[in-house]
């Protein structure tokens, strides 16, 4: 685990969307994901801002398992509305807000080693 629940709840900071129970999940299912993103590069790392977007990702994922993609319902006549957004478009869009001043991105090829 990468980022524990206590960077979570005090780094992280601000009004935490995922409860205590449930966070090692979610945070796992971030890490996974950064990991896809970055081809790997950010496994074994400790810097603050992966934990900041692994954090974010968590939140992401928990809150859109809540919904199931739905933005809006309405049983009255029977209408549910469906998000557009892509969710690994909008993870790809955290890891650049946190690791875009990084190599963790690079897709290129590494000539030192």
């Amino acid at each position: 685990m990468i980022a524990d629940l206590i960077f979570y709840k005090e780094n992280y900071g601000g009004d935490t969307k995922i409860p205590v129970a449930s966070f090692s999940l979610w945070e796992k299912r971030a890490e996974a994901q950064l990991f896809n993103i970055t081809a790997g590069k950010t496994e074994g790392k400790d810097d603050e801002c992966i934990k900041m977007c692994i954090c974010e990702m968590a939140e992401l994922l928990y809150e859109h398992s809540k919904t199931q993609g739905i933005e809006s319902e309405n049983n009255d006549g029977y209408s549910v509305h469906y998000q557009n957004r892509d969710i690994k478009e909008a993870l790809i869009k955290i890891a650049d807000t946190y690791l875009s001043k990084t190599d963790y991105l690079y897709r290129g090829v590494d000539n030192e080693g």
